[in-house]
């Protein structure tokens, strides 16, 4: 009975582990995670629904950032089960660099933020599996409870993740609108040119009033 116990405990904690990393990948992978419908595309205009798409992301992507960052660092913490309150720092910052990696990623491909936010935490998992001890929740508590947290720079990386999801957010938009504008003109050039050729294509083709068209 105690066998099959421990046997339901982990397995519902190897799940549970698997659903936060499904989560994980699928909501940081993606560049934007406000995409509005279509019915409101077409009803406020370009302009108007990139505007408030931008607005979104950039009020909500940064709270979903911080939101994956302490969820992640928990579960970090408890299946590497520190021995040392100490070793907290070291994985809160892999934590923070795998949530900032994913979301550097997702503004280059998003399949490539993808596989990063999927494999590397299922690695994690394989690699503490294959130890010679399962973590304990009571381990974890304790751990979480003697860290301390007024110097720790979990803040420092939250805050940091933060003006970083901004940053790539306001650059991506950016660059963006000055590739739109350079196509734009580009498209407009040749548009330009070639005004009117059709009109003198007929002038030339059409023959004068009282003027017999030429025999070739």
């Amino acid at each position: 009975m105690e066998n099959a116990e421990k046997l339901a405990v982990v397995a519902l904690a190897i799940a549970a582990y698997g659903v936060a990393t499904f989560f994980f990948y699928r909501t940081m992978a993606s560049r934007d995670f406000v995409r509005l419908p279509r019915r409101h595309r077409s009803k406020g205009g370009g302009m108007v629904r990139a505007s408030t798409q931008f607005s979104l992301n950039v009020l909500l992507l940064p709270l979903l950032v911080v939101f994956w960052y302490a969820v992640l660092g928990v579960l970090l913490i408890a299946i590497a089960d520190p021995v040392r309150s100490a070793q907290i720092g070291d994985i809160l910052l892999i934590a923070g660099a795998l949530v900032a990696a994913t979301r550097l990623c997702a503004y280059i491909s998003e399949d490539l933020a993808r596989d990063l936010g999927k494999i590397l935490p299922l690695t994690l998992l394989g690699v503490v599996l294959v130890g010679e001890q399962l973590p304990e929740l009571n381990r974890l508590e304790t751990s979480l409870r003697e860290y301390d947290w007024e110097d720790s720079a979990a803040l420092v990386y939250a805050l940091t993740l933060i003006a970083l999801e901004v940053a790539l957010r306001v650059l991506y938009r950016t660059t963006r609108f000055v590739a739109g504008l350079l196509t734009r003109d580009t498209d407009d050039e040749p548009k330009d040119a070639d005004h009117g050729a059709p009109e003198r294509r007929n002038q030339e083709a059409t023959p004068p009033t009282g003027q017999a068209p030429m025999e070739r």
